[in-house]
């Protein structure tokens, strides 16, 4: 099965929040496109909205560096750190990110607080992030 028909799996399965199957068929998404961060970013997505946030974290560490120019991965890496109650790494990872993220979408707010990260955000990043070249 092909990246393309995997992702809009995906997408079904987000829209219905089954985040079970999100994280089921993201897994196949990354093993046959291991060079496309979406896989990678979404796995980790539907394992925190599994409340298994280590977990996301751990599994999108290790193509931070990969994806450098993706800003929604330190974004999120920064984001699981919060709520994982690391703010030191958490603000780590945010400096990574946000250089990006504002040159391009412009205005938004975040503020960090102990349950994590907070954000007010203008639909240009959704439209961004649907634009972007992530598969």
């Amino acid at each position: 099965m092909g990246g393309v028909v995997l992702l809009a799996r995906c997408e079904v399965y987000m829209k219905a929040e089954k985040w079970d199957w999100v994280v089921t068929v993201t897994q196949t998404l990354v093993n046959v496109a291991l060079e496309k961060p979406r896989g990678w970013i979404l796995r980790s997505y539907g394992l925190h909205k599994l409340k298994r946030t280590q977990e996301a974290f751990d599994l999108l560490l290790p193509v931070g560096e990969k994806f450098s120019k993706e800003w929604v991965i330190p974004y999120n890496l920064s984001c699981y750190c919060a709520q994982l109650g690391l703010f030191k790494e958490s603000r780590e990872w945010f400096k990574a990110s946000p250089t990006i993220l504002l040159d391009k979408w412009v205005p938004f707010r975040i503020t960090i607080a102990p349950s994590g990260f907070h954000t007010l955000r203008n639909r240009k990043i959704k439209a961004a992030l649907a634009a972007s070249e992530v598969l």
